[in-house]
């Protein structure tokens, strides 16, 4: 191929020379200049040709060796890939048989937890048994102390009352007497004497009578005067004036 380059070259250099010394170019040489040419064309193409067959050779050669990576690779990530697999079931199995571990530890310190908490519930549910025994018990003594200590003194206040009662009732069975010596005074007096006189005796027995019950009340020592009201109200001193006023008016008037 070299040389048919440099053979064209020298053809055209020499043709150049004649051109420029005006020199007709020879048909012989223009018959070889075309057949080298036509040579030079084929030997092109045969060298193209030889070039595209080495080529598509080499491509096919690297097609394979590419193929041939491609498998090899394939294989090796395939491998990989069991590898890995194998890797990551063992690395589970690892992790699983320590899960299990760990959770046969938490369930052994769960279960032990738990019975110490009943443990001390227990205890405590004990104690708080016995300060609700000895609450209730505390409780029941109070209680039977309140009630004896009621019971004693209503047993005084009873015994205290009997001695004011009796003296209350001596002191209704006098107004009776009182009223009916007043009623008999006031009979005998003399008519002269009339209302003004019946008036101030009335004022007189209040004055008494009041004076009367409260010596009675102080005499008693009670603090509540519920026989006494109820001698007054059975009992009025003024009523009872009254009525031996009316009963002379109308003697009087007959």
């Amino acid at each position: 191929m070299l040389c048919s380059r440099h053979f064209l070259k020298s053809m055209k250099n020499e043709e150049k020379h004649k051109r420029s010394r005006g020199d007709s170019i020879d048909g012989s040489i223009r018959g070889e200049y075309i057949a080298f040419l036509k040579a030079a064309l084929k030997d092109a193409k045969a060298e193209a040709e030889k070039r595209v067959t080495e080529a598509e050779a080499e491509a096919d050669k690297r097609i394979a060796e590419a193929d041939k990576r491609i498998v090899e690779a394939k294989a090796e990530a395939d491998k990989r890939i069991v590898e890995a697999k194998a890797e990551a079931d063992k690395r589970i199995a690892e992790i699983k048989a320590d899960a299990k571990e760990r959770i046969a530890e938490i369930k052994t310190d769960a279960k032990e937890r738990i019975v110490e908490a009943k443990a001390d519930a227990k205890e405590r549910i004990a104690e708080a048994n016995e300060l609700t025994k000895e609450a209730i018990a505390a409780g029941d003594k109070r209680l039977s102390q309140l009630f004896n200590f009621g019971h004693d003194m209503l047993g005084n206040l009873n015994r205290k009352s009997t001695p004011a009662l009796e003296r209350s009732q001596a002191a209704i069975r006098n107004k009776k007497q009182i009223a009916q010596g007043c009623q008999v005074r006031l009979l005998e007096k003399d008519r002269e004497f009339g209302f003004n006189f019946l008036v101030g005796l009335e004022q007189e027995l209040d004055v008494e009578s009041n004076n009367a019950i409260e010596g009675l009340v102080r005499s008693t020592e009670v603090k509540s005067s519920v026989a006494v009201t109820k001698f007054k109200r059975i009992k009025n001193p003024k009523s009872l004036i009254k009525h031996c006023v009316d009963c002379v008016r109308d003697a009087c008037i007959r």
